[in-house]
């Protein structure tokens, strides 16, 4: 089971909740158009796969962006070891 990170974007994007978890398989993309003020902003979210076997790529999906949510399971009991080695 995932933390959650592609639900939270679906509901930001598509105002939904998907009812079935399917896993991410690398990487998902996803757009939101905002307006604040008088500019139109661009959003582009980044759905990078939590599952390890894809770990060694996410350091390419972060370069050149301008910020990051970090989603994590809080009741696992892994927790303290999901962020060691973690280099932002």
């Amino acid at each position: 089971m995932g933390t959650g990170k592609t639900s939270l974007i679906q509901r930001y994007i598509h105002d939904s909740f998907p009812s079935l978890y399917k896993p991410t398989i690398g990487v998902d993309f996803a757009t939101k158009l905002i307006q604040y003020e008088d500019t139109l902003i661009r959003l582009q979210f980044w759905d990078i796969s939590g599952q390890e076997r894809f770990a060694n790529m996410t350091r390419v999906y972060y370069r050149d962006s301008h910020g990051a949510f970090i989603v994590y399971d809080c009741s696992s009991k892994r927790k303290d070891e999901t962020f060691s080695g973690v280099n932002f």
